[in-house]
């Protein structure tokens, strides 16, 4: 899902972070506006996670210091009503090893222009990310786990006619490492360019760990227990920019990518229209990929931390998983389960501070092979902030009567009760290790809460 520019502004990025956050139970205040440059805030809450009704505390604050910014936010989730998955007491998933407590360093960004060149440093959570056209990495998330919030790094340069991007995942433990170079070779066609990404998963899992009874194994903290070995993607690119960069720009691209087991083409276009004065942007992308055998086209997305251990998420209980859905990244490839023809198609539109609104569908052979998502931020009201993300996985014929199980769901409302108080209500459905089978299998849950908010 990319497109040529930030799908969320700079002031958007700590509110869409609590809607992304997976199990966060927090919101940066609207009204401490970007130029407070101490902003703190709490809040507790009731609901429920999974099966078990869990009371949520939280607490946080931003600094803002010219071109550095920092973020700290923790939270606490007591389980009231016990389940057979959660004891009582403070929830075990959320502190249960290093990463947990590394994880409450939610965002340090630092950005600033040194002759002519832009540079940015990012750590802590990454939401969104996007490489290039996207066709290696696409919209990935290092906090789509639940239960594994990760705290990564990303470093981007940009010049007149040089670009580097570059991220890992986990600082602690990585799995994604990815970069890409894009140069305008000639000064006299700045609108060409050239590209190179690579992306590694140094320890991908190759075979899931079973107990005598078939059931996945996995360790203390809900790691899957899995052999692993390395999953190398690497690839080029090329695209023309046209228009004037302003009212409308068009940029057609074709990559060329292999996962060292296979070879992919993509053939796409991104499109841009600014509505006059209105402050209205159109987006648009479509994108037709051939796939060969062993090549799973854009294999590092949203979900990868969870689909790297499972390919496929849209069946209802563990029985009802077909072999393929329980493949690993490197057993899919293995099998070419995603050999074939494939499209993405997505459309966006964004009217400054008040509507954000991104919608896709694409098709591509493998499990859960068609997805549909949408993905809505807006103030309706002064005081009313909405925001949620939608995804639907194995859509249409052949998928069976359990693919509703392949919904993901994260939302948020927040209501601002003047300067000082906020009420927020939250809801999400995502994947987690289930501790019967092994397998991720849909956890849900819902948070209410009351907090406070003070904005120097």
């Amino acid at each position: 899902m990319a497109y040529m520019r930030p799908f969320r502004s700079e002031l958007r990025t700590l509110r869409s972070t609590a809607i992304w956050g997976l199990a966060l139970a927090f919101a940066w205040p609207a009204a401490a506006g970007a130029d407070a440059w101490l902003t703190t805030a709490g809040d507790a809450g009731l609901g429920t996670v999974g099966e078990a009704v869990a009371s949520t505390l939280s607490a946080g604050l931003e600094l803002r210091a010219r071109e550095l910014s920092l973020a700290v936010f923790g939270r606490v989730r007591l389980v009231i009503d016990e389940s057979r998955d959660e004891p009582g007491g403070v929830r075990r998933r959320d502190y249960d090893e290093v990463a947990d407590y590394v994880h409450l360093l939610r965002t340090l960004r630092y950005e600033r222009r040194i002759e002519g060149v832009e540079a940015r440093l990012l750590a802590g959570e990454l939401v969104g990310v996007t490489l290039g056209h996207g066709t290696l990495l696409r919209e990935y998330s290092n906090v789509a786990d639940p239960d594994h919030l990760h705290t990564g790094v990303r470093v981007q340069f940009e010049g007149e006619r040089v670009e580097l991007d570059a991220l890992i995942d986990n600082v602690l433990a990585p799995a994604v490492l990815a970069g890409r170079v894009a140069w305008r070779p000639w000064s006299a066609a700045p609108a060409l360019a050239v590209g190179a990404s690579v992306a590694f998963d140094p320890r991908a899992p190759r075979r899931a760990l079973v107990a005598p009874g078939g059931a996945r194994l996995y360790d203390a903290a809900y790691h899957p227990r899995v052999e692993t070995a390395l999953l190398p993607l690497t690839g080029v690119d090329i695209s023309y920019a046209l228009g004037d960069g302003g009212l409308v720009r068009v940029v057609p691209y074709v990559d060329g990518n292999t996962s060292w087991r296979g070879l992919g083409g993509h053939f796409g276009a991104q499109a841009q229209l600014a509505l006059g004065a209105s402050g209205v942007l159109l987006h648009a992308l479509g994108e037709y990929c051939l796939a060969g055998g062993g090549y799973g086209p854009t294999l590092i997305d949203t979900f990868y931390d969870v689909t790297r251990y499972q390919s496929g998420l849209a069946f209802g209980a563990a029985s009802q998983a077909t072999a393929a859905q329980r493949a690993t990244v490197l057993e899919a490839l293995a099998a070419e389960a995603y050999a074939g023809g494939g499209f993405t198609l997505q459309g966006g539109v964004e009217a400054g501070e008040h509507l954000t609104v991104q919608v896709g569908y694409r098709e591509h052979p493998g499990p859960d092979r068609r997805r549909l998502w949408a993905r809505v931020i807006t103030n309706p009201l002064p005081p009313l902030t909405v925001g949620a993300l939608v995804l639907l996985r194995g859509l249409g014929p052949g998928e069976g009567p359990v693919a509703r199980a392949g919904v993901a769901v994260l939302a948020e409302a927040r209501y601002q009760l003047g300067r000082y108080w906020y009420a927020l209500g939250q809801y999400t459905r995502t994947w987690a290790v289930d501790a019967a089978s092994g397998l991720f299998i849909p956890l849900q849950g819902f948070n209410l809460a009351l907090g406070t908010q003070w904005a120097s």
